[in-house]
């Protein structure tokens, strides 16, 4: 999901034919996002505004790139629901939020034998 935000961001920073305040938003956005995701940092953030572009661009909210790499609207639904779960499910083990704010780690009660 980084490396696909990262392209996208590309795609959109490149565009040459009279780009738009909103085109250079969009891109600078999913650069930041997917340079973000890739490391692991602010990892529930960066899916945030990965899911948001996301869904900007299922609804044709936000302008389209010349080249994009979410067209279909199917391919857009399915980069929706990969940034829930990143923002839900949160960092990875080796990422660096993991580093920083340190593992979580459940610890499940042992059963009390009933009476």
């Amino acid at each position: 999901m980084g490396i696909s935000a990262f392209v996208q961001g590309g795609y959109y920073l490149t565009c040459r034919e009279n780009p738009s305040l909103a085109m250079i938003l969009s891109g600078v956005a999913l650069l930041g996002s997917g340079v973000l995701l890739l490391i692991g940092l602010l990892t529930p953030a960066a899916g945030a505004i990965v899911g948001f572009y996301a869904t900007g661009i299922a609804l044709s909210w936000l302008p389209a790139a010349p080249i994009n790499l979410f067209e279909n609207k199917l391919t857009a639904i399915y980069l929706m629901s990969m940034a829930f779960a990143m923002v839900t499910l949160g960092p990875g083990a080796f990422s660096f939020d993991a580093r920083i704010f340190g593992r979580r780690e459940i610890i499940i009660p042992p059963r009390l034998p009933h009476s």
